[in-house]
């Protein structure tokens, strides 16, 4: 079905990287036009939705049949196995790790400023994690058509789309960073085609934001956006520390998955009998 409409998904993915990095920026600043901190925060972060309202409402007015299958490699719908059991892994492995950690330290800004940045980050990531595997992964993969090609280009999309981040520029491990984008695609896409959707990317993405804008951020230069964060960490980002917590999490959520598909698969044989 979708390998018939490719052309359709090499436009929604022109159309949504033009939405996401050049006509929702110059909304959002005319909008957020207060220069303190929070406001910048936001306006980064609004071309997300801003781009979601946009883009959908014409996906589903040119390809409606599509709707349903979208965040599925096959099939239709939205799992929420997928999604919620990827978030708490996540999240809770993440904050483990937290012990181990060095150089951090609890934010001293006001609680109010704090909590304001996590609300804010609670809800306008989700955005941002939605559009951007919408963009790196499912057009992509749409698009392409071949697993394995879908897999390496998104991969690739992926690392060269996070070059401009802080953390890369001010990094002198650069090639640390580019080998971590990389696999960060990777696992992320392998995710995708264990749990036969996008759910659980997704999720990873979602969990990965906050837990790097609202739980723990890099103090300084390293932060890929500055945030007041619950902790923040004075030390310089280690890269291979985060790319072997990266790793131990991905192996973690992708076993877990592959044991829900094969619950999944049994009970659907079973339906069959």
């Amino acid at each position: 079905m979708f390998k018939e409409k490719r052309g359709y998904y090499i436009f929604y993915l022109v159309f949504l990287f033009f939405l996401m990095y050049i006509f929702s920026p110059l909304v959002s600043l005319s909008i957020m036009k207060d220069g303190n901190a929070l406001s910048t925060y936001i306006a980064i972060l609004l071309p997300f939705p801003i781009s979601l309202l946009i883009f959908f409402p014409l996906f589903y007015r040119l390809t409606p049949e599509d709707g349903k299958g979208l965040f599925k490699i096959e099939g239709s719908g939205f799992s929420l196995y997928p999604f919620f059991s990827t978030f708490i892994i996540f999240l809770l492995f993440s904050s483990i790790s937290l012990i181990a950690e060095d150089g951090l330290m609890v934010n001293d800004e006001r609680p109010s400023l704090i909590l304001a940045y996590f609300l804010v980050t609670l809800f306008l990531v989700f955005f941002q994690a939605v559009s951007e595997e919408l963009m790196y992964r499912i057009l992509i993969y749409r698009a392409v058509g071949s697993k394995r090609f879908a897999v390496v280009l998104s991969s690739l999309f992926f690392m060269l789309m996070h070059l401009g981040n802080n953390e890369f520029t001010s990094s002198d491990q650069k090639w640390l960073m580019l080998i971590y984008y990389f696999l960060s695609g990777l696992f992320l896409m392998a995710l995708a085609l264990i749990s036969n959707g996008f759910e659980a990317p997704i999720a990873f993405h979602y969990a990965n934001n906050i837990f790097a804008l609202g739980i723990e951020n890099q103090k300084g230069d390293g932060a890929s956006i500055p945030t007041e964060a619950i902790f923040l960490n004075q030390s310089n980002l280690d890269i291979a520390r985060s790319l072997l917590i990266l790793s131990g999490i991905f192996a973690i959520a992708f076993l877990n998955l592959a044991l829900w598909r094969k619950r999944e698969n049994g009970k659907e044989k079973e339906k069959e009998r």
